[in-house]
């Protein structure tokens, strides 16, 4: 199905992408080898835009596979001790009960099996940390057969989000073995991004991004028993997210099992649907905001659900930019006009003088081949 926006408001005071933050981004952006520039500014851009962190670490794997060949990724959070406090994963069955005992249990057989989560981010910034534990020994464990295994997992890299000072939680970037090890190059990238998504953390959210609907996420069919005909990996995330407690997100005494959650979060919609046809379900939590639509079939036999999440403006924004290939000062002119920025606006952020900011201006819309902001905002929002 076509996906539907509606382009952010051009007016307002700014309070992110301050000359300070842009002046780092240039900075990190400047020592990576130039095939990755692009790329990281974008990902610069989308960490100081003011999203909650839950918007940013659920996009980054899509922006990153732009580059890194990555076939499952997770983002973990820390408290300041180390310790976790909530978890993403892109394939739900990876957070399930058995799979986190079953990591504990292997920590626990042996010194130097594997770090507990607070050992890993708590050791400081740094990519690579689990790199020295995937040896014989951890491939030939009962705990690899049981979680990795199954999906081929060979390769797994962590990235911890560290300031310096406290931990923000480490991401889980896992490849099969169709592909190589992350190599060198690779590993300096994700070295540069976890310095970026330190805003992502770090930063107040803003209260007034506009939002974006994405009408073509999660697809449920129910039969007329209430059996699962089809369901999507994109339905399976959102029933998961709906099922978190944000008071204690990482609730390992729930049944996550898809037939649960369906049951617990869709036994009114269908019910509703098959007395009237279609129905129409509103969600919120800290994981953001959720729609979900119910159409039963006109024999009564099926119920189909599709499900989306309400995006800010700049989960889109990102994603359609790093497609373009702009050099890292042109990218970052283009993201801050479709965010409103007038050209005095951007001079001042960037540090660069208004007339610079008008040739800047005057290679992106040719680029685009447009003669306005207002079209690169479409260009950008289609």
């Amino acid at each position: 199905m076509k996906k539907t926006m509606t382009p952010p408001q051009t007016a307002g005071i700014h309070t992110h992408h301050t000359p300070q933050q842009m002046a780092h981004i240039r900075e990190i952006v400047k020592g990576l080898p130039v095939e990755f520039r692009s790329l990281a500014t974008a990902i610069g851009m989308f960490a100081t835009s003011g999203l909650d962190s839950h918007y940013v670490m659920r996009t980054l794997p899509k922006l990153l596979r732009q580059l890194v060949p990555i076939d499952l990724a997770g983002y973990f959070w820390a408290n300041t001790a180390g310790e976790m406090v909530d978890a993403y994963v892109e394939t739900p069955h990876f957070l399930r009960a058995e799979v986190v005992l079953s990591c504990l249990k292997f920590q626990q057989e042996a010194a130097g099996n594997w770090p507990s989560f607070q050992e890993n981010v708590l050791a400081g910034p740094g990519v690579g940390y689990l790199q020295r534990y995937q040896n014989e020994h951890f491939y030939q464990s009962a705990h690899y057969q049981l979680v990795y295994a199954p999906i081929h997992i060979q390769h797994i890299i962590d990235v911890v989000v560290h300031d310096g000072h406290k931990p923000y939680g480490a991401f889980l970037l896992m490849r099969t073995d169709q592909h190589p090890p992350f190599n060198p190059l690779e590993i300096q990238f994700l070295r540069a991004i976890a310095d970026l998504m330190v805003y992502a953390h770090a930063l107040p959210a803003a209260h007034s991004v506009q939002a974006t609907r994405s009408y073509d996420a999660g697809i449920l069919m129910l039969s007329d028993q209430q059996d699962i005909a089809f369901c999507n990996l994109h339905a399976h995330q959102i029933l998961w997210m709906l099922s978190r407690d944000p008071a204690i997100p990482m609730q390992l005494d729930h049944d996550d099992s898809l037939p649960t959650l369906v049951l617990n979060h869709c036994r009114n919609g269908i019910a509703q649907a098959r007395l009237h046809g279609s129905y129409q379900e509103h969600y919120s939590n800290h994981w953001g905001e959720f729609v979900l639509c119910y159409e039963a079939s006109a024999n009564q036999t099926h119920v189909a659900v599709t499900m989306s999440q309400i995006q800010p403006y700049p989960c889109y924004l990102a994603q359609k930019i790093i497609h373009e290939h702009l050099t890292p000062m042109r990218l970052m002119v283009a993201w801050l006009l479709t965010e409103g920025y007038a050209r005095k606006e951007i001079a001042r952020t960037l540090e660069i003088t208004t007339d610079t900011v008008a040739e800047y201006i005057k290679s992106i819309f040719d680029h685009f081949n447009i003669s306005s902001t207002s079209q690169l905002i479409r260009k950008l929002s289609q």
